[in-house]
């Protein structure tokens, strides 16, 4: 019996640098900083140099953020992509959401609690106006979607929301933003670095998003400081994923010398992916397919590689 320790679904593995930068962060609780609520201005600008700070970290990944005004520190991307719905169930509620077939499943959880109806991409002439959300890399298996794919989908999309929630955990790649139906743009540190639980995430929009204004009080202001000592101490955008794609690489080597399931290393250092159907299916066993098939995610297998590299950081191979 093959025993794959991957989760189906996609856990961050919170990344050992990162826990030792919020130590040093913490060891003296920043109690000062809460201190100056009461201040003029107080803290409704903390995150500004913040979010300043994160442009200038990812300049070469994001070409044309400039043309995003309105930023928005939010919970993770989820926040940003729970009130972009929320504005567009406000202005249009006829409005149909898409997302390509197998694409990550809170789009269609926050759609249907907003009376909005979502269409797994089958055929965008179908309707008027058609609000597209998409993620890159993609949820759908970690990998990157070429930018001229991208532009081809924003073409058919009046409006396109660009979740790039798996931003830094890849190899160097330039997300070209500079579509103009592209309208908002959505990032987070939960993937890349593990911060799932601290709810760390931007918005950058070509227009107001009137229910995200009131987070320039209600926010978590140790987040932000979290999220600006990473970037500090981390120093480049690339560290983390040059780092962590070689033990990814280890991991998915060990496993297929075990098992021999022909996993390929995802862009995304935390996933491990193989095509799925057909012949693909017909070169494993039975016994092989079995242990695949809890991964199974449409027209491939998805595997998150958390657990594999919790094992890494405690014994230097897995077992």
């Amino acid at each position: 019996m093959i025993n794959l320790k991957a989760i189906k679904t996609v856990y961050s593995y919170y990344l050992p640098e990162v826990r030792e930068i919020i130590d040093g962060l913490t060891v003296e609780y920043p109690h000062d900083v809460y201190l100056k609520s009461t201040q003029p201005g107080g803290l409704d600008s903390i995150e500004k140099p913040v979010i300043d700070r994160f442009r200038e970290f990812q300049k070469d990944a994001l070409v044309g953020l400039e043309k995003f005004p309105y930023q928005y520190w939010t919970a993770g991307s989820e926040e940003g992509i729970r009130e972009y719905m929320t504005w567009i169930a406000a202005k249009d509620r006829s409005q149909t959401i898409l997302t390509l077939k197998d694409e990550y499943e809170g789009y269609d959880a926050v759609a249907q609690s907003r009376g909005l109806y979502i269409d797994r991409f089958r055929d965008h002439h179908k309707y008027e106006n058609p609000v597209l959300f998409l993620s890159n890399p993609s949820a759908r298996d970690g990998n990157i979607i070429p930018n001229n794919e991208v532009h081809g989908m924003c073409d058919k999309s009046p409006k396109v929301f660009y979740d790039l929630s798996y931003l830094g955990s890849t190899q160097k790649y330039q997300f070209d933003l500079t579509h103009k139906n592209i309208d908002a743009v959505a990032v987070s540190f939960s993937k890349p670095y593990g911060l799932f639980y601290q709810r760390i995430g931007m918005l950058f929009c070509k227009h107001e998003i009137p229910s995200l204004y009131g987070n320039r009080w209600f926010k978590n202001v140790l987040s932000i400081m979290i999220a600006d000592r990473v970037m500090e101490e981390i120093g480049s955008a690339m560290t983390v994923p040059q780092r962590y794609k070689r033990i990814q690489e280890q991991i998915v080597n060990a496993i297929n010398e075990r098992h021999g399931l022909g996993l390929a290393p995802s862009d995304a250092f935390l996933l491990a992916h193989r095509p799925r159907g057909g012949a693909h299916d017909a070169a494993l066993t039975e016994e092989q397919r079995e242990s695949l098939e809890p991964f199974a995610r449409g027209d491939f297998y998805r595997l998150c590689l958390t657990k594999y590299f919790e094992e890494f950081e405690r014994y230097g191979t897995i077992r």
